[in-house]
């Protein structure tokens, strides 16, 4: 009996807490612009396969967000308020200006929301629950908005107080893990 007391006595606590859109705002801290490198494990479900890529981000709040996929193949895609421009070398792969479908616009407000922890833009889309484990927050973005149901299954992203992970889940079976490292504020 006196072992089991000191056991427990001495075991660690571990603090645990479900949060709202609210309080993860106070926990998650995103600067106005920041560097910082990536490392995304894409699952295809049809092929039983995940592809890894990584490189480098940059960020500038309600400008742009440069990501630079430097291995396996060098590829860059911009994503600005204006549009999305996506080229390998100097080919362009994709230019699509942001009023040119409400599918575009919608999928990069989401983007830009979850990269920097916009909790409010993303409170218009999904539903949040979100948890506190010690100094790490975890929080799960479900779709309230019908035609981003049709694609995103899920949403869960992890940080302290960074952001450190961002895991989508589509409805298809296809999975993208994309984890941060060495972000760093400008």
């Amino acid at each position: 009996m006196s072992r089991l007391f000191w056991a427990l006595l001495f075991f660690p606590v571990i603090s645990y807490a479900d949060l709202d859109f609210e309080q993860l705002g106070k926990l998650a801290k995103t600067p106005p612009s920041f560097t910082g490198n990536f490392i995304q494990e894409k699952y295809f479900k049809t092929l039983d396969a995940t592809l890894i890529s990584s490189g480098t981000l940059r960020y500038q709040h309600d400008e742009a967000l440069y990501w630079q996929t430097l291995e396996p193949i060098q590829n860059e895609l911009m994503m600005t308020t204006e549009g999305v421009i996506n080229r390998q070398g100097q080919q362009e792969f994709v230019h699509s200006e942001i009023n040119s479908s409400p599918a575009i616009k919608i999928i990069n407000e989401i983007f830009f929301a979850v990269l920097t922890t916009e909790w409010q833009k993303l409170a218009t889309f999904f539903k949040l629950s979100g948890q506190l484990n010690g100094q790490i927050w975890s929080a799960e973005l479900v779709p309230s908005n019908q035609d981003i149901s049709q694609f995103i299954a899920k949403i869960t992203l992890q940080g302290s107080p960074q952001l450190n992970e961002i895991v989508l889940y589509e409805f298809n079976g296809n999975k993208t893990i994309i984890h941060f490292d060495n972000l760093k504020a400008l």
